[in-house]
């Protein structure tokens, strides 16, 4: 595991605070789950999925410079990144593997739901939509056979998971009785197990430290955090 003690500096704080950031998220979503039957609290699902993707949105968020300094990436393309690079750290993907096999069943599920497809919300259930549906579920499935795991996870992750990420973020559904509840559950299963898994892989390559890209907001003072006007140490 990545020591907490050890010496922040500007070239590790991505790394590192990715982790912290991320342990942050996790541990409250656990201690709201914890708290499931007691009558101090009732995790709700969707509360938990939100805070799982804060979690998520911790490790996979970028700034890029540019002349004038920093800029917030798009997220689209940043998750896409922190896919492919978590894949390949993922030695042999041993680790990733095994996650992929823990929520297959929960997966498919999502693959398949028409609400969670962009193309459904256009067009209603057109035999186009179906179709489609049915190829892009295979096509995942499949890529995880041959051992694809980047494709399967980005096929999942964005497209059905961002779409009920969506709905839920951007107010479109309601709160405790919304009719999306049998989709949140596979979804908060399948974010709960990733991220566990993405830091596990993370911390086991703490040679690659130096090799992650700045966070956003990075909090005053740490070594990222900008300290003159106009100016990033």
């Amino acid at each position: 595991m990545t020591s907490h003690t050890a010496k922040l500096t500007q070239s590790n704080q991505g790394y590192r605070d990715r982790i912290k950031r991320t342990r942050s998220w996790v541990k409250r979503a656990q201690a709201l789950e914890s708290m499931a039957g007691d009558s101090a609290g009732n995790a709700d699902s969707q509360e938990l999925f939100i805070i799982y993707w804060i979690a998520f949105n911790a490790l996979y968020g970028r700034v890029n410079e540019t002349g004038q300094g920093r800029y917030l990436r798009p997220g689209d393309d940043d998750a896409r990144w922190f896919l492919r690079r978590i894949c390949d750290l993922d030695s042999g993907a041993v680790r990733i593997g095994a996650a992929v096999s823990a929520v297959r069943k929960d997966a498919r599920s999502l693959l398949k739901s028409r609400y969670l497809s962009e193309a459904y919300w256009r067009e209603g259930y057109s035999p186009h939509v179906k179709r489609r549906l049915e190829e892009e579920t295979t096509a995942a499935e499949e890529a995880m056979d041959s051992g694809d795991l980047y494709f399967y996870w980005e096929t999942l992750l964005w497209w059905p998971v961002r779409v009920l990420r969506n709905q839920i973020f951007h107010g479109c559904s309601t709160n405790w009785d919304s009719l999306n509840k049998d989709l949140v559950d596979p979804a908060l299963r399948g974010l709960g197990e990733l991220i566990s898994v993405f830091v596990d892989v993370m911390e086991a390559r703490v040679d690659k430290e130096n090799e992650w890209p700045g966070i956003p907001f990075p909090r005053r003072g740490s070594p990222q955090h900008r300290t003159v006007r106009g100016h990033w140490p």
